[in-house]
């Protein structure tokens, strides 16, 4: 590990996963800033290519590879780089991602006043096909654990830059394995309010083969078996700590949840839970057909399950990539 010569302001957070032709791409788009006073860890989660030995190649001082034995998964990457960091505030960014010329000034002159019942800042992405996200496009707001709820309910797309105090890590971390970071918002939101700031900070890339958004299209479902127990776990811990909530404040994410508690129920063999909750959904959801499909098919194997899964995702996928429709 290289040695930083200064403490960092920013650490600058990136996994990587098979991103040899990527990761120069997002590491020098923090390195060419203005505002320099950073470090960026790049966190090479198992890759099998070239992505490590590129990163190594990089001559900065404020570059720190960090490598994994194995793929462990996006969130569990980004936890060993928060674990590893120094900076007063992290930012998360993508190895698919680039940071726009001269934002960590910007953010940098929001973060330096920040009051601190403030944890996490927000700012836009851009697609290179020109689409914003989240989606809608939000005002300004600073958002209590309530109001952060209410909010995420009416996205369509959720995607956003975060800039997060490094502190609030011991409380609020992502969940370990290949879950995804569901968890890990709605914790952050319970102990910190979050200031969303509409100025685009990042422009994101869709040109990686592997990227979460199109992987399916170029692996087999066997992903979904793979990660079931993680996600299950997952949305066991959400229903635990903020399931109140999301029923009072987040009632489509109430119900997306424990749709995918049932999901992941079936895929990861637990068939008796999984009827149990496919019951009670049915229940509350009587007019569900991806529900009663999701029921019937998981009584028919976790194959079954994941191949339908998989076409789905597929057709409706397609629909959103570069250049089609």
């Amino acid at each position: 590990m290289k040695l930083l010569p200064h403490n960092p302001y920013f650490s600058i957070v990136i996994p990587a996963y098979n991103r040899e032709y990527e990761i120069l791409r997002a590491v020098n788009s923090c390195l060419v800033q203005s505002f320099t006073n950073i470090e960026i860890v790049v966190v090479d989660d198992g890759s099998t290519d070239e992505t490590a030995m590129t990163v190594k190649g990089i001559e900065d001082p404020r570059v720190v590879l960090i490598r994994h034995d194995q793929n462990r998964g996006v969130c569990s990457a980004r936890n060993t780089g928060i674990a590893n960091s120094h900076g007063e505030w992290v930012i998360y960014l993508d190895s698919d991602d680039e940071l726009l010329p001269g934002i960590l000034q910007k953010v940098w002159e929001k973060a330096s006043v920040c009051p601190d019942d403030i944890g996490s800042i927000g700012f836009l992405c851009q697609w290179d096909t020109g689409k914003i996200l989240p989606e809608p496009v939000p005002t300004e707001q600073i958002l209590d654990y309530e109001n952060f709820i209410k909010w995420s309910d009416r996205l369509a797309v959720s995607d956003y830059v975060q800039c997060v105090r490094r502190r609030t890590f011991p409380l609020a971390k992502f969940a370990a394995g290949r879950a995804y970071e569901d968890s890990y918002q709605y914790d952050l939101a319970f102990f910190n309010k979050i200031h969303i700031i509409p100025e685009v900070a990042v422009l994101v890339h869709t040109d990686s083969f592997n990227r979460i958004t199109t992987i399916w299209e170029k692996s087999s479902a066997d992903k979904l078996l793979i990660g079931a127990e993680d996600q299950l776990a997952a949305l066991e811990y959400i229903f635990t700590r903020h399931g109140g909530a999301l029923r009072r404040y987040g009632p489509r994410y109430f119900r997306i949840f424990s749709k995918s508690r049932v999901l992941y129920s079936f895929i990861a063999g637990h068939r008796l839970a999984g009827s149990r909750l496919a019951v009670k959904y049915l229940a509350n959801y009587p007019w569900c057909l991806e529900g009663w499909v999701i029921f019937l098919a998981g009584l028919m194997g976790p194959r079954v399950l994941t191949a339908m899964k998989h076409g789905k995702y597929q057709l409706v996928n397609r629909k959103r990539l570069p250049g089609e429709g």
